[in-house]
């Protein structure tokens, strides 16, 4: 099952107005769902672009036939585009659609959330360590920050991300464009 329309989206979808929407419904155009009373026809958008695209054409003469064909084929081309750009546009309008920088954006905090304690570590422990050592404490706490640095600094460049086409990206690295996909 495709997209579900009401008759008012159906004819914006296809560019036409409603009552010619309503004229197809006359002629047998496929509906979901019938109109009455406080509830509006639904129609399959995919079923209805179909039945537009299949009908016979009604033409006179052979060259009137194949200028009908013609024009079929191209109505049919733009009809399937504008089903998939309101398709699209229903999906984000449900938000099954994920903007990409903003997806990379919240992957990039949400991976450094973790890492933000771990960098603050070293100051809270380092006088219970040194204490424990005997060691000098401003000591303890120059290696144990150098070395959970170089740590997160490794972990930030482990790849972490899969692509759709099985690629694996390292943060900071963009896999493509940044705009919606």
């Amino acid at each position: 099952m495709g997209l579900r329309l009401t008759k008012a989206e159906m004819a914006k979808a296809l560019d036409v107005s409603t009552n010619t929407v309503g004229a197809w419904v006359k002629r047998g155009c496929p509906v979901q769902e019938q109109g009455r009373p406080g509830k509006p026809y639904t129609f399959d958008l995919a079923a209805v672009v179909s039945w537009l695209t299949d009908r016979p054409a009604a033409a006179g003469s052979e060259a009137e036939a194949e200028d009908a064909a013609s024009y079929r084929a191209e109505r049919a081309a733009l009809m399937r585009v504008r089903r998939q750009a309101a398709e699209l546009e229903y999906q984000r309008q449900r938000r099954a659609v994920v903007d990409r920088a903003k997806a990379k954006r919240l992957i990039h905090e949400i991976g450094q959330a973790p890492a933000k304690p771990w960098a603050q570590w070293p100051a809270r422990v380092y006088a219970e360590i040194a204490a424990e050592l005997q060691a000098d404490g401003a000591r303890v706490h120059q290696v144990l920050d150098r070395h959970v640095h170089r740590h997160l600094e490794d972990l930030a460049r482990a790849p972490v991300l899969s692509t759709v086409d099985g690629s694996v990206l390292s943060p900071g690295e963009s896999g493509g464009s940044d705009g919606n996909e």
